[in-house]
């Protein structure tokens, strides 16, 4: 299964891209540095019965994004 990787994931066009991959049969993964959005998107598209899936990354730290990524790889 191809992945879609969101890194700093908000509301409007990457809320909207990750739903249009989701559909396409993608793994979603939305990442946020603020839990409680991240958990609300991830919410919001799982109660469409979207495949998504969110984690915890900080788009300004470079140590942050690379463990995310080793670990969407390892995992895929």
């Amino acid at each position: 299964m191809k992945t879609f990787l969101s890194i700093g994931s908000g509301p409007g066009i990457g809320l909207d891209t990750a739903i249009r991959f989701a559909r396409e049969g993608y793994r979603v993964i939305l990442t946020s540095r603020n839990n409680v959005h991240l958990q609300e998107q991830v919410l919001a598209l799982q109660s469409k019965r979207l495949p998504v899936e969110g984690r915890f990354a900080d788009a300004a730290n470079i140590s942050s994004i690379t463990t995310l990524i080793h670990d969407v790889e390892t995992a895929t």
